[in-house]
């Protein structure tokens, strides 16, 4: 019943917009894609163009079933796996990097900007793993099975924010994507270093094949080209 409310809520907001012949677009994302990589995009797609946004976060299986609940018009996530009814374009495709402390850097690898997979598990430090359910949390789990296929992480994170926290108290190694990493990049109490084995980190584009996509949300496509590496 809730559900039903909310989506009269949706189309009631959507007429009021039509009737006054205002475009509106809802656009989900992750939280650290919402806040690192739209942002500017939204903030002068809406100074240029008559029209109000609606710039939601969660994760990728929330932002798949709100494009098929016709809730979202278009979503950028992370991975390329959709379900049925959805398509995927790839717009960016980085790899996935590793915040720890210093003090854990010094006991690795003290002169060395980058650092192995291989060298992370076989190390005493404990190692802060994403959720398998989450498509990078998948990846990483899958690269991490083929070096070593018992091995247990210290944590398992759904947020890759959390995982970078853990790491910041010294809790174990973090491995997040660049854009979380960037995040945390002055806090004196981390390293960020490459991982020499390249974990997919993609971002892709996703949009309903079943609902039509509005002139407005095909005009912000447009300027997603402009989308840039962190």
């Amino acid at each position: 019943m809730e559900k039903i409310y909310r989506q009269l809520g949706h189309f009631q907001t959507l007429t009021n917009k039509v009737k006054a012949g205002h475009q509106h677009i809802r656009i989900g994302a992750p939280p650290v894609l919402a806040t690192k990589l739209l942002t500017p995009l939204v903030s002068e797609f809406a100074k240029e163009n008559a029209c109000s946004i609606d710039l939601t976060t969660g994760n990728h299986a929330e932002l798949c079933q709100a494009l098929l609940d016709n809730e979202l018009d278009l979503a950028i996530t992370f991975g390329r796996e959709t379900p049925a009814g959805i398509s995927h374009r790839l717009l960016l495709q980085q790899s996935m990097t590793v915040l720890l402390s210093h003090e854990h850097h010094k006991a690795l690898s003290p002169v060395r900007s980058s650092l192995s997979l291989s060298t992370l598990l076989s190390s005493d430090i404990g190692l802060i793993a994403l959720d398998e359910r989450d498509p990078l949390g998948m990846r990483l789990h899958d690269a991490i099975a083929a070096h070593k296929e018992d091995f247990a992480p210290t944590f398992r994170v759904r947020s890759y924010s959390a995982g970078a926290e853990l790491a910041k108290l010294g809790s174990g190694i973090a491995i997040v994507d660049p854009w979380t990493a960037q995040q945390y990049a002055l806090e004196p109490n981390l390293a960020r270093v490459t991982l020499t084995d390249n974990i997919d980190c993609s971002v892709s584009l996703l949009t309903s094949d079943v609902h039509p996509m509005s002139i407005a949300s095909r005009q912000f496509l447009e300027t997603l080209s402009d989308l840039t590496s962190p």
